[in-house]
């Protein structure tokens, strides 16, 4: 009888350390793991949303993989498992900007669902959106704003020996 079956709706295992990984900054051209791990009776499944759209596919840049939790040497958070915990990670290689946005698990069985969502940041230089000169009789500035919100300025200091300054802000 299935009413003798206990069952139970998936549920995070490695809450604490899934928000202190939620928001992510990593440079452009590195790998990102997201992991979810979690627990469920009957087991469960994972799919993978990017801003809003199912991603469906593995391609050559992610790659979506399941598996046993266990322990892990780098997860010292005090949160336990209760030994039965399954991996949901989606792996990313060579991020570039395009890559940043909003990354959900959403872990289900026949029981329930729990969603838990990533943001992740490509910083570093991408694609130039707009250069801009402005020139006065003490100096030239130059402006790149580029789409990881990164800023950088030049700032040419004398013009007869060619000196410059290079400044770089992050615009959050």
């Amino acid at each position: 009888m299935l009413d003798d079956v206990d069952t139970e709706s998936p549920r995070f295992t490695r809450l604490r350390q899934m928000l202190r990984d939620q928001h992510i900054v990593q440079p452009a051209g590195s790998t990102v793991r997201l992991r979810c791990r979690a627990d469920a009776v009957p087991p469960a499944s994972v799919v993978w949303i990017k801003n809003g759209r199912l991603l469906v596919t593995s391609t050559s840049r992610w790659t979506a993989a399941a598996g046993a939790g266990g322990d892990d040497d780098d997860d010292d958070d005090g949160e336990e498992g209760d030994g039965d915990e399954s991996e949901f990670a989606l792996r990313l290689t060579s991020i570039t900007a395009e890559d940043g946005g909003l990354y959900m698990c959403r872990v289900f069985n026949d029981v329930g669902q729990i969603n838990f969502t990533y943001t992740l940041q490509v910083a570093g230089l991408s694609l130039l959106t707009s250069l801009s000169l402005h020139t006065s009789s003490f100096a030239s500035t130059y402006h790149v704003s580029l789409l990881d919100f990164t800023s950088w300025s030049y700032e040419v200091l004398n013009k007869n020996t060619g000196q410059f300054c290079i400044l770089q802000s992050l615009i959050l």
